[in-house]
């Protein structure tokens, strides 16, 4: 797909993601992040803990279904047979755990959802490194898995 990350092996430069794409990331990183300062001071304006925590746990769970949505994306252009029956099948795994982790109570949701996104994060960068995807979507999937996840903790460690 595109040319590999370098001799060392490492991720892309920071510099080789496109600017929408890091915009539009760190945009979506706002709910995460509102999400966990509202559970860390507590009630404002009249939304309750249990409401921040859903409204968390809800956004999360769209977010990680996107994510999934991609591997879709990734079958649609594969040449490779056994490559695009494997993006299929791994694109509804963060549907199914995202549908799961919302049925669960706030503290184990979160929980389950940073731990979905962590692997999530962890196959992207696998299967760009392997040039299934654009390199950079490496880098950019490691900056975001790490935000997600760290404030996601955080919200967690509030409840």
């Amino acid at each position: 797909m595109s040319t590999k990350s370098g001799a060392t092996g490492g991720l892309p430069p920071r510099t080789g993601v496109p600017h929408l794409a890091r915009t539009l990331a760190l945009a979506g990183a706002i709910p995460f992040v509102a999400g966990a300062v509202l559970l860390w001071i507590g009630s404002v304006g009249g939304l309750s803990g249990d409401f921040v925590s859903g409204a968390l746990k809800s956004y999360s769970a769209v977010i990680l279904s996107f994510l999934g949505g991609v591997h879709w994306g990734l079958a649609l252009a594969a040449p490779d047979t056994r490559f695009r029956d494997r993006e299929l099948l791994f694109s509804i795994v963060p549907a199914v755990v995202s549908w799961v982790a919302v049925l669960f109570a706030p503290g184990i949701a979160l929980m389950v959802l940073a731990i979905a996104f962590l692997l999530q994060g962890l196959f992207d960068i696998w299967i760009a490194l392997k040039d299934h995807a654009p390199n950079w979507y490496a880098r950019l999937r490691a900056e975001m898995t790490l935000i997600v996840c760290v404030l996601l903790l955080v919200a967690w460690a509030a409840l």
